[in-house]
């Protein structure tokens, strides 16, 4: 990131509308149904500022274990 144009701001800042970060609700340790629902209902919006979307799930690699 370069620290200095509007996404990079907007990106540090977790207000850049087309970067949604998913984490676990309520102290859970997986990602629920009910999240990726939202995730893949979202996808089908186009995106606002850029031509992508970004997704990230936020200890996605520790709830691998889990199963």
């Amino acid at each position: 990131p370069c620290k200095t144009c509007t996404a990079c701001l907007m990106a540090a800042a977790s207000t850049h509308p087309d970067i949604h970060i998913i984490e676990h609700e309520n102290k859970k340790k997986v990602t629920s149904v009910e999240q990726i629902r939202s995730v893949i209902t979202d996808a089908y919006i186009k995106p606002f500022e850029n031509g992508k979307k970004v997704y990230i799930f936020r200890y996605a690699l520790e709830s691998m274990f889990w199963v």
